[in-house]
């Protein structure tokens, strides 16, 4: 599960911070408040290319963070713990 995603200089967001909470979240606003920006934040974050068009305008770089938790998810926690990662069930993922 999602814990945490943090934005800053990425597109047209300075700096954001989400913590959706268990069950439904809704994300809303007007058209080019930047809601899709969260879902190419977290697709960057796991892999998906990005060319320098990505950060905002004004600033040397971006910096992506998402906070998972994996107590619910045991072949995560396997993986994690096989490659000698695993820190009190949560995985971060970080990319500048």
């Amino acid at each position: 599960m999602l814990v945490s995603l943090y934005v800053k200089d990425f597109a047209i967001a300075h700096e954001v911070e989400i913590a959706p909470h268990r069950g439904l979240t809704v994300v809303s606003g007007e058209t080019g408040a930047g809601k899709s920006l969260l879902v190419d934040a977290l697709m960057l974050l796991i892999g998906a290319r990005a060319d320098s068009g990505v950060v905002r305008h004004g600033a040397d770089r971006a910096e992506l963070v998402a906070r998972f938790e994996l107590a619910s998810n045991p072949a995560a926690q396997a993986w994690l713990t096989a490659a000698e990662l695993d820190e009190d069930h949560e995985c971060q993922l970080r990319r500048v």
